[in-house]
């Protein structure tokens, strides 16, 4: 097994993926105790997907709710601001982590397959 430093590793990566804003902004919601539903309501309406996403898992019958819910600023009150942050990540890192980065496969003048991080 081969020893790649710090200091490789990170000369080796070429672009660390950005994720985009709204989901920079609905973390920052999450993460913010002056914040409410309405809030966050609002930022995940930008994205179809998400709200979709957040809509369905508020009606699943894991819920068992005998009303629809028909609001995001529902399905927050319902789910938590946590599991929304959690989902809105998972999502996120989930299209990030399909296709290959750049950099990260570490090859080069040490391919030989197996390498371990030496801080």
């Amino acid at each position: 097994m081969n020893k790649v430093s710090l200091d490789e590793l990170v000369s080796r990566v070429d672009e660390i993926p950005v994720f985009p804003q709204t989901v920079s902004r609905i973390i920052h919601i999450t993460e913010d105790p002056d914040s409410d539903a309405k809030d966050l309501e609002r930022e995940i309406m930008k994205d179809q997907g998400l709200t979709t996403k957040i809509l369905r898992l508020a009606n699943s019958s894991y819920y068992g709710l005998s009303r629809n819910i028909k609001s995001v600023a529902e399905a927050t009150v319902l789910l938590g601001f946590q599991a929304i942050k959690s989902m809105v990540l998972a999502t996120t890192v989930g299209k990030v982590l399909v296709k290959e980065l750049p950099g990260y496969a570490l090859k080069g003048k040490n391919s030989g397959g197996n390498h371990r991080f030496v801080p």
